[in-house]
């Protein structure tokens, strides 16, 4: 059976226009190269004036995200979500104009456990003790795009309030507010944690036309990251923990790249590029009076990407490269401990420069029955033992993901 439904597959669905997050995997793993790939919904929502879709990302999970798209260009409404969003209260997209649309994610969420006990109610030396457990989530994301001419621009924001780990503490997941109210027979006590951390977060990201022969496009990404947390637990007589930590990181990417025929049935997308990322981060420890002052600086280059997607006669074939150096690590991190008059210092200095490099190969498929696209990546086991995998999956499935697209 598997034999005759991988044939009806192969040779009876034609080819097609649109495609999924797989088809980029399988390409180079970039959606940046890829323009005109409705994929671009994710970095610049102005997209959605161009398509109505129906997009399923990752079916064979049995948990796939999802995409919606409907309406008129300038008038287009839209649903997404997925793992990653299951407890958020909504997520949209909504043009603004024909060149421009914004997506906007919210998840408000509360919660609040409460157990209590008493022992011996009636006797003279009975006990009691109620705890709780509490903690709100609030997470805010928009990301607003249109089109400037030839230019492509993109401007996000990110706003995070949620609960922290409180401590060791054996109630529940530990994390938000805790309190704690004992009572055995005239004595009493009580605990009490609080623990949340918050972040921050604006970016851009913009993609033109240049004038290179060579490499003909850009993409440009800029992120500015600020995170921070504190922890306290205290009893009535005795403070137990008291931290706080923030963080704040700079990181950016540029790739020049460009994408052309180079038969009437192939197309080759390539690219070169770099990454890099500014990290400082502290913390405290004021109950043991320790402190620890971070900087780290990353720079990934070059960056390559290769993609090449060819016709065949039930679709089409796709091959794609990706290979990251790590051109320079830098990390810089001092630990203060204060016990009494004396003082301890620590100090770690770290320097690589051209390691930790990594190159990973991908391959896809893809068919098309009318509006209907199926796009594949592929166990790239299959270059050696496919016969042998549609009959013994000791090697893995034929593919690894999958995702359904319906365009119209």
């Amino acid at each position: 059976m598997r034999i005759c439904v991988l044939f009806l597959i192969l040779f009876i669905l034609p080819q097609w226009a649109f495609a999924t997050p797989n088809r980029v995997a399988a390409l180079g793993g970039s959606i940046a190269m890829l323009p005109d790939d409705d994929t671009n919904i994710d970095l610049f929502p102005q997209h959605i004036n161009r398509w109505n879709l129906v997009m399923l990302s990752g079916i064979d999970s049995g948990t796939p995200n999802y995409a919606i798209v409907i309406g008129e260009p300038g008038d287009k409404w839209g649903l997404y979500g997925g793992q990653g969003q299951v407890d958020d209260f909504f997520n949209l997209y909504r043009s603004i104009d024909a060149n421009s649309a914004i997506r906007i994610s919210m998840q408000l969420s509360r919660h609040d456990h409460e157990v209590s006990n008493n022992n011996n109610e009636d006797a003279p030396g009975n006990s009691s003790q109620t705890e709780e457990n509490k903690y709100n989530n609030i997470d805010l994301q928009a990301r607003y795009g249109i089109n400037v001419g030839e230019q492509e621009m993109a401007a996000f924001f990110r706003f995070a309030y949620g609960p922290g780990t409180v401590g060791n503490l054996a109630f529940e997941n530990l994390i938000g507010d805790y309190s704690s109210n004992s009572t055995t027979g005239t004595t009493k006590s009580s605990s009490s944690g609080d623990a949340k951390q918050t972040v921050f977060q604006i970016g851009v990201n913009l993609r033109r036309q240049i004038g290179f022969k060579l490499l003909n496009k850009v993409f440009a990404a800029a992120t500015l990251t600020r995170t921070s947390g504190e922890s306290n637990f205290s009893t009535d007589t005795t403070i137990i923990r008291d931290e706080d930590e923030s963080s704040i990181s700079a990181s950016g990417a540029l790739m020049l790249f460009t994408e052309k025929r180079i038969a009437e049935n192939s197309r080759l997308i390539y690219g070169v590029g770099a990454s890099g990322s500014v990290t400082s981060s502290e913390g405290k420890d004021k109950i043991n009076d320790t402190s620890f002052d971070s900087k780290s600086l990353l720079i990934v280059s070059p960056q390559i990407r290769l993609g090449l997607e060819t016709d065949i006669k039930f679709g089409k074939l796709r091959f794609g490269l990706q290979r990251d150096l790590n051109f320079l690590f830098y990390r810089d991190r001092d630990s203060k401990i204060q016990s009494g008059t004396n003082s301890d210092s620590n100090g770690e200095k770290r320097f690589d420069f051209l390691q930790n490099g990594s190159y990973t190969f991908t391959s896809g498929i893809g068919f098309e029955y009318k509006k209907l696209a199926i796009d594949l990546t592929l166990n790239n086991q299959i270059w050696t033992s496919g016969p042998q995998m549609l009959f013994d999956t000791g090697n893995g499935g034929i593919g690894v993901s999958a995702d359904v697209i319906y365009t119209y």
